[in-house]
């Protein structure tokens, strides 16, 4: 079960890159943003090392197609396309949502992996 306090939060944060993906016409689909959700959560842009602490609260657990999240695929599963249309995160997470779709965006799932 996702958790309350960031429920919300990943809910733009997945609209938001569902949405950015769109427009650049490189959506390909649930694998490719589960990994760059993951990216979100857990790549220090400073040093380009991958770290412990969750940025956003999702647990990930080790699967056959890379990085998953219960809580990643339970909001993904449950938006709708009005809500990908207008959320939005904001501040230091859109900074780094934006710098992580400029990097890794134009990729499929199995690219990330």
């Amino acid at each position: 079960m996702v958790k309350n306090v960031s429920k919300e939060i990943n809910k733009k944060v997945i609209s938001y890159i569902i949405r950015r993906l769109k427009e650049k016409n490189s959506f390909f689909g649930k694998v490719q943003v589960m990994k760059l959700m993951f990216l979100v959560d857990h790549l220090n842009l400073e040093n380009d090392k991958i770290e412990k602490k969750s940025l956003l609260g999702n647990d990930y657990y080790i699967y056959y197609l890379g990085p998953m999240s219960f809580e990643v695929s339970e909001i993904y599963d449950s938006l709708k396309e009005e809500e990908i249309e207008k959320l939005e995160p904001e501040g230091e997470i859109k900074e780094k949502v934006d710098k992580i779709l400029e990097d890794f965006g134009n990729k499929d799932g199995f690219t990330l992996q």
